[in-house]
């Protein structure tokens, strides 16, 4: 369940950054062509990319809370951030989970 879960929201992420991306380039556009309209069309889907994020993290940090209560270690909210969170998460996975996973948290850190 914690695999699912975490690459779901992982998966999630990605495709928000990755719509952020297209949404930048026509907000870039707009202003370059001064369609102040379409440029604020665009700026409050910007905004909504931004939401969506922050509530998948928002999930994402309720999921390691979930691992910590599952695992019982008290040190793993308090001392970690929430990369090292995470990679305490797949360091007990199967490799083939735990490989899956830092893939596409690699990819989800590289397109942001």
């Amino acid at each position: 369940m914690i695999y699912e879960k975490c690459r779901d929201i992982l998966l999630r992420e990605c495709a928000q950054i990755q719509e952020a991306a297209v949404i930048q380039d026509k907000i870039s556009e707009a202003v370059t062509n001064r369609e102040w309209a379409v440029f604020e069309n665009n700026l409050s889907a910007m905004n909504a990319i931004e939401n969506s994020i922050v509530s998948l993290e928002d999930e994402r940090d309720q999921l390691f809370k979930v691992f910590e209560t599952i695992v019982h270690q008290r040190s793993f909210s308090n001392n970690l951030d929430s990369k090292g969170r995470f990679y305490t998460l797949v360091s007990i996975l199967p490799e083939n989970q735990r490989s899956d996973l830092t893939a596409i948290y690699r990819s989800l850190k590289m397109e942001s």
